[in-house]
């Protein structure tokens, strides 16, 4: 990139506004691009936009910016995101000042009522037959290790937290630490390493105005892996990739999905800890980027189930549902102990392998408390839909 180019075409555009526009236009192309390509971070992409506009103005007008106009620190704040492994998979989020955050949330973090594990995600209110007491709370303690700028929001932070109980203990039901519990108990007693990759589905919805009314429909109709889907959405996505890597999460692949409007986001294999985390900003990351776009990303499993719905339009009720698939595999000294090695290789896996598998199978129905764990993950389970409708061996 030439600067001297740049800033002369960014002078000219004072009196020709058309040109400022086109200068725009081709420093963001430039800009966007190199964090696509890990060339530049987001903030580093930033700072060279501030250099050629602001700086560039300053110096070619001899602005007197020392005082009135010199950079003044906001008062940021850093949002506290805590994943609650529930029935319903709630979120939690507070947010904090900067300055309440530093000075006593970061060291003793947040109380939160223990009843709160038990609400649904249908509606405000705890769930019939929870075991959980209505009084006592939790401390939600802010993990330092996640802590990071929120990419579309460049004065704000976020961060996950542990449940704690007391000082460095933490809460039996806190997910964070259930697994680490299981995974040191692998890596400890067996010497074994829980890798994870997923498979990320959403949709993106967009607004129209129907009738003097605001009604939500899917953001595009072509069909799977459509490049004119991608191409639609390209400004979205391209952000969305470029906030995902400026997090360092590994982002794969990403394509349209079968469902109109629906899109895939790969998520590259690492240890499960990390890959916890990573599913939660790469969430925040879809969201946040999509609302910034003027449009609505949902996670649902079939966010319109029996076709009545405004969002479906006319779609077909057989429309594919969105799901989160979760690819586990078992290292031990670096080597996938699910491969089959030497003479025994009858479905291509190890006999570790087979066993594994066939503790799923066994235990699959349980399993659904996990994988489906509210109702609409059931309006999902209808034929010609794309999904684990049977359960079937041979």
């Amino acid at each position: 990139m030439c600067p001297t180019v740049l800033k002369g075409s960014f002078i000219s555009g004072f009196c020709v506004p058309s040109s400022a526009k086109i200068v725009r236009e081709v420093v963001f192309s430039v800009l966007r691009d190199a964090c696509i390509d890990g060339d530049l971070s987001i903030p580093e992409a930033l700072a060279v936009v501030k250099d050629i506009f602001a700086e560039t103005a300053k110096k070619f007008y001899k602005l007197d910016v020392s005082s009135r106009y010199s950079d003044v620190e906001p008062h940021h704040l850093s949002t506290s995101f805590q994943k609650e492994q529930n029935g319903s998979l709630t979120d939690v989020t507070l947010v904090i000042p900067q300055q309440r955050f530093y000075s006593s949330v970061k060291k003793h973090g947040l109380g939160l009522s223990v009843e709160c594990m038990g609400m649904t995600s249908v509606c405000d209110d705890v769930a019939q037959d929870t075991w959980l007491p209505p009084s006592g709370e939790v401390r939600n303690v802010p993990d330092l290790s996640t802590k990071c700028r929120v990419p579309w929001a460049k004065h704000q932070e976020m961060v996950l937290a542990d449940m704690l109980i007391e000082p460095g203990k933490a809460w039996q039901y806190c997910p964070r630490d259930v697994l680490r519990r299981f995974s040191k108990i692998l890596e400890d007693d067996y010497g074994l390493v829980l890798t994870v990759g997923v498979e990320v589905e959403f949709y993106i919805l967009k607004t129209i105005l129907k009738d003097d009314k605001v009604e939500v429909q899917s953001f595009d109709r072509t069909p799977y892996c459509s490049t004119a889907a991608t191409d639609a959405a390209s400004s979205v996505l391209d952000e969305i990739v470029a906030s995902m890597q400026s997090l360092n999460i590994n982002v794969e692949q990403i394509h349209s999905e079968a469902g109109k409007g629906q899109f895939e986001i790969v998520l590259g294999y690492t240890d499960a800890i990390t890959q916890a985390n990573n599913l939660v900003y790469t969430h925040e990351v879809i969201k946040g980027i999509a609302r910034k776009h003027g449009l609505l990303a949902t996670f649902m499993p079939k966010y319109s189930p029996d076709g009545s719905w405004p969002y479906r339009e006319e779609q077909s009720a057989h429309d594919a549902g969105s799901g989160s698939h979760v690819h586990i595999s078992l290292s031990k000294n670096g080597e996938n102990v699910f491969t089959a090695s030497g003479d025994y290789n009858r479905y291509g896996m190890s006999k570790f392998g087979e066993s594994f598998m066939a503790g799923v199978l066994s235990h699959v129905r349980s399993i659904c408390v996990f994988t489906c764990p509210i109702p609409n993950s059931y309006e999902r389970f209808k034929n010609k839909a794309w999904n684990g409708l049977f359960f079937v061996g041979g």
